[in-house]
């Protein structure tokens, strides 16, 4: 029973860092479109280059952070996010009735999140990727 727990401690550990890691890298890596826009505004010692620095070294970071992880975590981390995709819907619905839940931005990325989640549950249901 200890051996159990000890194996789902460390799986659930293991997943809450990974569910982070996808929108680090995409706040990341807006930062650096963000730093290069031209309506950029400076503000003390917060200036172009070091934005544009931090977001490119931390994109980087992330990225391999996401490839560390390894593929079984960030697998399942998109089951997961599918999921909540109803949650989000209703969410939506409820706060605002009288428009669309999606916008089409939003519509293409569910559906990529969709068919990521659809990949990842073939790909344990036949052995390709596992936890053990």
């Amino acid at each position: 029973m200890v051996l159990f727990a000890h194996d789902a401690w460390i799986f659930l550990i293991s997943m809450a860092g990974v569910t982070v890691l996808p929108p680090y890298l995409a706040s990341t890596l807006y930062l650096v479109i963000f730093s290069r826009d031209p309506n950029f505004k400076e503000h003390g010692s917060e200036t172009r280059g070091f934005s544009l620095l931090t977001g490119i070294l931390a994109s980087i970071y992330s990225a391999w952070l996401l490839y560390a992880a390894g593929w079984q975590y960030l697998f399942m981390s998109t089951i997961l996010f599918a999921l909540g995709l109803p949650v989000y819907w209703y969410a939506r619905r409820e706060r605002m009735p009288n428009k669309p839940a999606f916008t089409t931005g939003e519509k293409v990325g569910a559906c990529a999140l969709v068919m990521a989640a659809v990949l990842a549950v073939v790909l344990f249901l036949n052995g390709t990727v596992s936890f053990g």
